[in-house]
């Protein structure tokens, strides 16, 4: 008898911890557009020093097309310190170029997939010094 107790009252628990799973699946509902960049990339010496993006440019390729970012055309280059491009859930080659290092290469860079999408992948690159 204390058994039978012990099932039914399991299960009103049991069956109470699952909730709706339509609500924790839903995605929200987007009524602005939002593009979200595919990369972020900080720049860094060989001593973990901040670079500026002045001088600095970044070149993504993918099946989107092509997207050059240049670090000196934004307001304040000497006081920032990444630059961010790409968009969608697809493979990314990026080239990272500043004048007076050497400049350096990545394939097939993928955002971070998330339920509903993606996130922005944050790349530290660390580039020496000609």
């Amino acid at each position: 008898m204390k058994f039978t107790k012990f099932a039914i009252v399991s299960m009103f628990f049991i069956s109470g911890c699952g909730g709706d799973s339509e609500e924790e699946s839903q995605c929200p509902e987007v009524t602005l557009a939002v593009i979200i960049p595919a990369v972020n990339i900080q720049l860094f010496d060989t001593n973990q020093m901040t670079l500026n993006v002045c001088d600095a440019i970044l070149t993504i390729d993918s099946a989107n097309g092509n997207e050059t970012i240049y670090g000196s055309a934004g307001n304040d280059c000497s006081n920032t310190f990444s630059l961010e491009g790409g968009y969608n859930l697809i493979e990314h080659d990026l080239l990272i170029e500043k004048a007076g290092y050497i400049s350096q290469r990545f394939q097939s860079v993928i955002p971070v997939a998330t339920q509903c999408g993606y996130d922005t992948l944050h790349l530290v690159v660390n580039l020496v010094a000609n």
